[in-house]
């Protein structure tokens, strides 16, 4: 938990859209006018007439970290977990679920998919519609990295 902070003009769609969703889940936030922004944040500097939206509760998680809990707890608990055997097919039946690979076929009780940018290819027959996004990032060496240490520095979009 780092804290997040969402800069922009008042009327952009990250800040507005972020306040009412806060809002919306009643989740704890505050708008921070440019100033305080530049007295409690010293690492940015943003045009005058921008705003920050500001939860205290948001944070980051170390992807590589997360799956190697989220698989660990599933070997845990009886899971027969497969990788690098892309799936070619899949079909569900009430009584449970068959998955063929270019390895093999399984049968199970339950599946569960985990397969990022290829959700839309494997589960598009079941009408899930998600759409991938590029999200470009900006890497930089600041000057003060001080500034930037983890329990500093929030997580942030502008």
């Amino acid at each position: 938990v780092t804290g997040g902070l969402y800069m922009g003009r008042p009327d952009c769609d990250l800040v507005d859209r972020s306040r009412q969703a806060a809002e919306a889940q009643d989740l704890p936030h505050e708008m921070i006018d440019r100033r305080r922004l530049a007295d409690e944040f010293e690492c940015f500097r943003v045009p005058d007439e921008f705003v920050a939206f500001y939860e205290n509760k948001a944070g980051f998680i170390l992807p590589e970290r997360a799956v190697a809990a989220f698989a660990e707890l599933a070997l845990r608990g009886g899971a027969d977990l497969r990788g690098q055997e892309p799936v070619l097919k899949w079909t569900a039946e009430p009584g449970g679920v068959t998955v063929h690979t270019s390895r093999d076929t399984y049968a199970a009780d339950r599946i569960i998919f985990c397969c990022g940018a290829w959700s839309c290819r494997l589960l598009g027959d079941i009408g899930v519609d998600l759409t991938v996004t590029r999200q470009v990032l900006g890497l930089v060496w600041p000057h003060r990295p001080e500034c930037f240490s983890l329990g500093r520095f929030p997580v942030w979009a502008i």
